[in-house]
């Protein structure tokens, strides 16, 4: 649990170019453009699965929170 939110914190705290942000944010909007409520769900219980794998789960759950951590950054750019 700590190594998920030093993992999402690190990232955070991390500072992007403004173009990397609204490359981020772009890419993200196209995606999830059309993204239902059972896409949130389905897109959110692979990585909660995988992370139950041993060993590798670790690596995948830290994965998982730096990369919320980045979207998170790209997004809070703007505000």
């Amino acid at each position: 649990m700590g190594l998920f939110v030093f993992a999402f914190y690190a990232r955070i705290a991390i500072q992007l170019t403004q173009e990397q942000a609204e490359k981020i944010k772009r890419e993200l909007g196209e995606r999830n453009q059309n993204l239902d409520g059972f896409g949130i769900f389905a897109n959110n219980v692979i990585p909660a699965l995988e992370m139950f794998i041993p060993a590798a789960g670790v690596g995948i759950g830290t994965y998982a929170a730096f990369s919320t951590g980045q979207a998170l950054n790209a997004f809070t750019m703007d505000n």
